[in-house]
């Protein structure tokens, strides 16, 4: 794609990206034309204006900037403000930043490259003149320049159809991009611009996509495992290890994270005709949908869709499920991510019957422009080839193929996420000084990171039964922890739902079903059609849909004719090809539509907790942490179960008597917590660290951290401390809306650099400190001072308003009535909600005889969901978690 690139100094100063027909390939010519340096920024001079809080800064192209004191003190770069190893801020903004703050004096120094601030206290902040103009602030709101750039597309990333992409997807020889670091980058940037990339050469054994991962980063563990060989296979747990077509899809919708690059390696390929691949760039699809039909496309872009898969495979049963809307754009309206998967689209919608009808229209006008000849593209892998995709972006498919004694299909598959390439390629930018702005290009990346470590507990199940039903959360303070307590009545279970009477209705395409209980509900002719699950339609041991909704489904179908079998418990729809679709009647009361708008409800529930998660604050929980044994937790899987619904329920849950060495809690990668000589972070020194969530410089922070204590000092210090930002983004709200506002609508910067087993990285990401479901809810928070970037794209005076609302809600959470604390013993292991409950540490001191070492491992919310999932309906409580 680039000329080959060693030591580079200059580059020519335009570059063009153009298909090049003739090498079937992506190319990014330079020009021959000279490259103007840019002029080094310099200050001319500074001029402090009291009555805005502002310091005013001429730059030596006679441009001003301006820096709120509030800003300017919090970024300092100084050694007690900024810990230069881990690149992390040593400054408790929280604790000891002011709103009210006014320099002393200001000072240009060396020719105009510093400035100097003292402040109040004579601390003197010395900024570097370039490193302060590169953090201006903005000086528009970022949704007037929304507003002013329409356009659908990120910085680099360029759209495609079938005519410019049909035989040229760019190609890279295998063997150089794991030799060659330029070729390395060469790969990862088309990838980011095109979404979909070509490797060659690749040697025909199992193996090579994960040499191939290591390049980059680390890999996105699934279900599946680390690595999936994808061959047809006797009662397969995906229509992937068949031997069936495959429509259009994007992979793993049904996580609330979906791996952000797919990697497909060919070992084996089907001699004849079938098992070709088709894609098609969904961005460019979604961008002639918005032109052609804007109301189709608002729809899909702010509708939720649920998919669920269930099954077994390599960490035993699974049941994963998550919402999505099919476009979903970012903060800036650009297009960040799709989702696009009819096999395991599920057929609960919760919306009414009309807007079911128009979801239908613009979902089936949107596959169908995807679909077309003038968008798909079609290549057949051999054996060597190695496709990687933008699995957020560019969807994939299979033609049928037919498997003989002499001819197979084997392909090696593997995940890994935007926040690992995208780390990569800054690095490499860097490495090389490239100069086209990759080191800025991932700014505000809107993607959302998910690392699946699985932990040993989660892989084993074992029988317990017999438990009763009606269950109450109750803390119980003799106890110390969180108490199941199950009522000694019988469940009174409801009545299975069973059809009294069917009424069809032509005008508004919908079936009224009336039940048992004299309720009616009505279910749209489209809907009926779309959710068969007669063998023709449905995948029975992979529980996925075989029915080609977007090849097959007419928005005007009308039933022949309906009836209702058995007494009631069946319904059966006959329709004009006398398809007949037999609805068992408990299944399909279980997916009636709503009668209400989802934003109606929302309003009628102002509450801002999801169902079972129960806010908690000092007085609740202090001392009261719920405990589990960790052998029990092990050996029974109903003590496995409670673990889980307290973590769910609180977001903390401690686990005791732990085995005292590495690896007992921890089946794959875990990191050590102890001091470091250049330290990489701030948890690896013996400096107190106040509460913060972490890893919030990746796209999707992990939902739980467990925290395995080995060693403790004996001395004071090294206490943890704890609280629920949840309940205190409750109180913010109660107490001051505004502030509840700008934080679930203002985007922070987080980012982390430096070297760590996978090497080089530089991590980088945006997150409101509040962030809201589509219902309203409270779904998780950011909020970590130390990896808290210096850049602001807001105004000065919108930047103001954000440190108010941000100390504001910090000072809450920090609250004698809010903060808990517990030091660990060894042998504890505590477990909590990263994206809810904040964690810190106070500063402790090491000895000859003592010392402090953590096992730290992370994992998502959706392994742990899929298990609780799969451990209510083993033990059949009713409960509905």
């Amino acid at each position: 794609m680039f000329s080959r690139l060693r030591n580079v100094c200059r580059f020519a100063s335009t570059c063009q990206r153009l298909f090049h027909p003739s090498s079937k390939r992506f190319r990014v010519n330079f020009a021959t034309k000279a490259h103007p340096k840019n002029l080094v920024p310099t200050a001319l001079s500074v001029r402090e204006t009291k009555s805005d809080g502002t310091l005013h800064v001429t730059w030596n192209d006679n441009r001003v900037n301006r820096y709120p004191f509030v800003f300017l003190r919090d970024i300092c770069r100084c050694p007690e403000c900024f810990h230069e190893s881990s690149s992390q801020r040593s400054f408790d903004t929280v604790g000891q930043l002011r709103m009210n703050i006014q320099p002393k004096r200001v000072e240009v120094l060396q020719s105009g490259k510093q400035i100097a601030v003292t402040w109040p206290d004579e601390h003197v902040s010395v900024f570097d003149s370039e490193w302060l103009h590169s953090r201006r602030l903005a000086e528009k709101p970022q949704e007037d320049e929304a507003k002013e750039d329409p356009t659908l597309n990120k910085e680099g990333v360029i759209f495609w159809n079938a005519e410019k992409l049909q035989g040229k997807i760019p190609r890279y020889d295998f063997q150089e991009v794991i030799e060659d670091d330029y070729k390395l980058y060469e790969w990862l940037y088309s990838l980011h611009s095109l979404g979909i990339t070509l490797l060659t050469n690749t040697p025909l054994q199992s193996g090579e996509c994960l040499k191939l991962s290591s390049r980059v980063g680390f890999l996105k563990t699934t279900h599946y495992g680390h690595s999936v060989s994808v061959r047809a296979r006797l009662d397969p747990s995906n229509v992937a290890f068949t031997t069936d077509d495959l429509p259009l899809h994007s992979d793993f919708p049904y996580l609330d994270y979906q791996p952000g690059v797919t990697i497909l390696h060919c070992i084996e390929q089907v001699s004849g005709k079938g098992g070709a691949n088709q894609f098609a760039d969904g961005f460019h699809a979604a961008k002639q949908l918005k032109e052609s039909d804007p109301e189709s496309f608002k729809l899909l872009s702010t509708t939720p869709i649920q998919f669920s898969i269930r099954g077994k495979d390599v960490f035993g049963e699974f049941h994963t499920k998550s919402s999505h809307a099919t476009i979903e754009l970012d903060n800036n309206g650009k297009l960040s991510q799709l989702s696009f998967c009819d096999a395991v689209r599920d057929p609960f919608l919760y919306l009414p019957p009309e807007k079911t009808v128009e979801l239908y229209e613009a979902y089936l006008k949107y596959g169908r422009i995807l679909r077309g000849p003038a968008n798909q593209i079609e290549y057949k892998m051999v054996p060597g080839d190695l496709i990687s995709l933008n699995n957020n972006r560019v969807f994939h498919g299979r033609s049928a193929f037919r498997l003989t004694e002499s001819s197979s299909r084997l392909l090696d598959f593997l995940c890994m996420d935007w926040d690992t390439v995208n780390s990569k390629l800054r690095v490499l930018a860097r490495h090389f000084n490239i100069p086209f702005g990759l080191k800025d290009l991932f700014l505000l990346n809107e993607h959302r990171h998910l690392i699946m470590l699985m932990a040993k507990m989660f892989s084993r199940l074992r029988c317990v039964c017999g438990f009763g039903s009606p269950c109450q959360r109750l803390f119980n303070p003799s106890s110390k922890r969180l108490r199941v307590n199950f009522a000694s009545t019988a469940h009174l279970k409801s009545p299975v739902p069973t059809v009294l009477s069917l009424r069809e209705t032509e005008s508004d395409g919908t079936l009224h079903v009336t039940w048992n209980d004299n309720r009616v509900n009505r279910y749209p002719f489209v809907f009926l059609r779309d959710i068969c699950r007669c063998p023709e339609c449905f995948h029975e041991s992979s529980l996925q849909r075989r029915f080609d909704t977007v090849g097959q489904l007419r928005m005007d179908i009308q039933p022949k004719r309906v009836d209702i079998l058995q007494s009631g418990t069946q319904i059966a729809v006959t329709w004009p090809d006398e398809h007949v679709s037999v609805f068992d009647s408990e299944w399909l009361h279980s997916r009636r539509l709503a009668e209400k708008s989802q934003e109606a409800e929302a309003q009628e529930d102002p509450t801002l907790n999801k169902a079972g998660v129960i806010f908690w604050n000092a007085e609740q929980l202090q001392d009261k942490i719920p405990r589990h044994d960790f052998h029990e937790v092990m050996e029974d899987d109903y003590k496995l179960y409670e673990w889980l619904v307290s973590l769910h329920s609180l977001g903390i849950a401690l686990v005791t008597n732990t085995p005292l060495q590495t690896g007992e809690c921890f089946k794959f990668h875990s990191t050590d917590v102890r001091a470091k000589f250049d330290a990489n972070n701030l948890a690896y020194t013996t400096d107190g660290i106040p509460l913060h969530g972490d890893l919030p410089y990746l796209d999707y922070q992990p939902g739980v951290q467990l925290l395995h204590c080995i060693e403790q000092v004996s001395s004071e210090g090294g206490v943890n401390q704890f609280s629920d930002g949840f309940h205190a983004a409750k109180t913010l709200k109660e107490i001051d809306p505004e502030s509840f506002k700008l934080l679930s609508t203002t985007p922070i910067q987080f980012r982390d650099r430096g070297k760590d087993v996978f090497g080089d990285f530089h991590m980088k990401s945006s997150h409101a400190t509040i962030e809201l479901d589509d219902n309203g809810k409270l779904s998780g928070l950011a909020l970590n001072d130390t990896a808290r970037d210096s850049f602001m794209n807001l105004p000065p005076e919108k930047a103001v308003e954000l440190y108010e609302a941000y100390l504001k809600y910090g000072r809450i959470l920090r609250g004698p009535i809010n903060q808990i604390e517990y030091k660990m013993v060894p042998g504890d292991v505590i477990s909590f909600n990263n994206k809810r409950v904040f964690h810190g540490r106070s500063a402790f001191q090491l000895t000859e005889t003592s010392g402090r070492f953590l096992e730290l491992v992370y994992m998502d919310w959706d392994t742990i969901n899929s298990k609780l999932r799969v451990l209510t309906k083993h033990f059949n409580i009713p409960f509905g978690l």
